[in-house]
């Protein structure tokens, strides 16, 4: 008979900084959405682009969150990207899953306390294999998802 481990909860959250870059780094290659839409109130220039009071500003996270402008290896998954070293020299909006500035995602925090919580709870009782193929063809629309099914099988562990 197989002994439970200790669930995750509130209390081992601060433990949780590898599982936060991973978490991260998945949003940063498979951001929730596919791109943030703003409307300036006054003219504002952008990179010597002027952009009119009222024009719909396209930010795409899939381009940027893979541009070699600002990660090095983009296609590679190297959660350590998050890593407090790594971090410090990155520009501020070259990761934004949630949007940014005052406008961000409100549910941000809860978001990622969510999902941590629930990575570490599924992964201290389950290995996770994936049964479908790969690569994962994505639908890029207001937000990212696959094509096809995700199969997933849970093996206790």
């Amino acid at each position: 008979r197989r002994r439970r481990r200790e669930r995750p909860g509130m209390e081992h959250v601060r433990e949780f900084e590898y599982l936060e870059w991973v978490i991260n780094e998945s949003m940063r290659l498979y951001p929730p959405v596919f791109t943030v839409f703003r409307t300036p109130k006054e003219r504002v220039e952008l990179s010597g682009y002027e952009m009119p009071e009222g024009a719909t500003l396209m930010l795409p996270q899939w381009g940027v969150h893979r541009s070699e402008r600002f990660w090095d290896d983009p296609e590679q998954f190297d959660p350590e990207r998050f890593s407090p070293e790594r971090r410090a020299d990155r520009p501020r909006f070259a990761y934004f899953p949630f949007g940014g500035g005052p406008r961000h995602c409100i549910g941000k925090h809860l978001s990622l306390l969510e999902a941590k919580l629930i990575v570490a709870t599924v992964a201290s009782e389950y290995d996770l294999v994936f049964e479908g193929e790969t690569p994962l063809e994505l639908l890029p629309s207001l937000t990212m998802h696959p094509r096809q099914e995700m199969t997933m099988r849970l093996d206790p562990r």
